[in-house]
């Protein structure tokens, strides 16, 4: 069975202390929940359209936060990113 590794930043917005942001499996990475709150302001729009992009940004944030740890703190590197839904 692959050791699972929870991931968090602090630079977006968690929905829950119970659900991490991301989940690391292997190569893979699992991201989930993400929701459309800017985390500057702690707001969530009141466009769909906005949400819908602010969501994709946050989960940019997460990866590229996830990325830069695990290239610091284990020497690994997600070279294959392929996107499952």
């Amino acid at each position: 069975m692959t050791a699972r590794k929870n991931f968090n930043t602090s630079k977006v917005t968690r929905m829950s202390e119970v659900f991490p942001q991301a989940v690391i499996a292997g190569n893979f990475i699992f991201i989930s929940g993400t929701t459309g709150f800017t985390p500057s302001t702690g707001k969530l729009s009141d466009s769909f359209e906005e949400q819908a992009v602010q969501s994709f940004m946050n989960i940019k944030t997460i990866l590229d936060e996830l990325v830069l740890f695990s290239l610091l703190f284990h020497n690994k590197s997600f070279v294959d990113i392929s996107i499952i839904g």
